[in-house]
């Protein structure tokens, strides 16, 4: 996670509560401010980079002005947190030859003397149905296991954006079997849109969670904290214990106490 950009707030100035205020915010969530020279012609510091203090940070230098701003570069060590697998069991139903299957449906007992089931129970009819197309069905699409990438969505991951990827993809795997420029021309063009939605769908997301939580202290910093990938707190926030419940832990606990 980095937060950087131009704050317009001299944080450098001690005495300034706009400036402590912003100071205290990210030690609030475990994070850490590196900027520590004027980075504004006006000899101010309001340009920083923030980050969680376990994020190493490495080469920052304040350069030259290329407005009224420096220009601030850093570079940061990142790791690809490991994928996490799990086994699926599903049928490759785009595989399955559907005139051969239903050439066997017709040519099995369900499509056959129909005359000699009439005196057949419900149940057995039932059972008859089941069997004959679970035997086709395994015999044509057979189960199979699939090694499956685990993947949480962000929570403004909506239908809007599951389209726009699947069209994307949809490029992508024309332009690897082509290999021409037209396709990877394509492909780029579906990519950068769907970087586009998704950062106009999280931008939309976190400022109406934000909006909503205006006057209201507690869910204001579960959003936030939710926003800087802590779930701590949120399952504190979700506690189901009632107030009896509190008094009665409280009590257990003078009890051990004594």
């Amino acid at each position: 996670m980095l937060i950087c950009g131009d704050f317009n707030i001299h944080v450098d100035k001690v005495h300034n509560s706009d400036a402590t205020r912003l100071q205290n915010i990210p030690s609030s969530f475990d994070c850490v401010q590196h900027v520590n020279r004027p980075s504004h012609r006006d000899g101010h510091i309001l340009d920083l980079l923030i980050t969680a203090t376990d994020t190493v940070v490495s080469g920052l230098t304040v350069g030259d002005r290329v407005s009224g701003h420096c220009l601030i570069t850093f570079t940061v060590r990142t790791v690809r947190p490991a994928a996490v697998f799990n086994r699926v069991t599903c049928r490759r139903w785009k595989q399955m030859d559907e005139e051969q299957f239903t050439l066997d449906i017709e040519q099995s007992q369900l499509c056959g003397n129909i005359d000699a089931l009439q005196y057949w129970s419900v149940d057995d009819l039932v059972s008859l149905y089941t069997d004959t197309l679970t035997d086709l069905i395994d015999r044509h699409c057979p189960v199979s296991s699939v090694r499956k990438k685990i993947v949480k969505l962000s929570p403004w991951f909506d239908s809007e954006c599951r389209q726009q990827r699947k069209e994307t993809r949809k490029f992508e795997k024309a332009y690897r079997k082509s290999h021409l420029p037209s396709d990877h021309l394509a492909w780029t063009v579906s990519l950068k849109c769907l970087h586009r939605l998704y950062e106009t769908k999280s931008k939309e997301f976190w400022c109406t969670k934000t909006a909503e939580s205006r006057g209201d202290s507690r869910k204001l910093w579960r959003t936030v904290s939710a926003l800087m990938g802590d779930t701590g707190y949120d399952m504190l926030a979700d506690s189901s214990h009632s107030a009896e419940d509190c008094e009665v832990l409280s009590a257990e606990d003078r009890l051990h106490s004594e």
